[in-house]
């Protein structure tokens, strides 16, 4: 996709969308023929690599995921902090499942694929709305959660 097609499907400003393409992990991209999804699933596996639906777009990748970098940036905090260090994940879409399974405190944001989420992770806290309220709203109940507890 050019710049100005992922900033129009994406609704971004064309600088931002210069960023998004700028990417180093995984590869999003749009299934246009339908009827060979499939075939084109194969192929991406054929490859040693692998397939999952996000919020706009699939996203093909290696061997990584979400879960994968969420586990590496908590052993890092863990071994420089003094204290323990609880990991938070909220996702929307299915390539969030390796992220919210590698959390302490998976919350699943409302959305098409929750019940499905929440399938591959029971034990997630669910927020009420969907997008941006949906976030602020877990959000806010994890800190008033994390002030309790203190």
């Amino acid at each position: 996709m050019t710049t100005e097609e992922v900033a129009a499907a994406c609704h971004l400003p064309v600088e931002q969308a210069v960023l998004a393409k700028q990417r180093e992990y995984d590869e999003p991209f749009e299934v246009i023929d339908l009827e060979r999804e499939g075939e084109l699933e194969s192929a991406i596996a054929a490859q040693g690599m692998k397939s999952v639906r996000g919020g706009r777009f699939r996203h093909v990748s290696g061997p990584h995921d979400k879960g994968c970098a969420v586990k590496l940036l908590a052993s890092l905090f863990r071994r420089r902090a003094d204290e323990h260090v609880t990991t938070v994940g909220l996702g929307d879409s299915l390539n969030d499942i390796p992220l919210l399974g590698a959390v302490d405190v998976p919350v699943v944001v409302r959305s098409a694929d929750a019940t499905e989420i929440l399938h591959h992770v029971p034990n997630a806290f669910v927020a009420e709305h969907k997008g941006p309220e949906g976030w602020s709203e877990a959000v806010l109940e994890i800190l008033r959660n994390q002030g309790e507890s203190a």
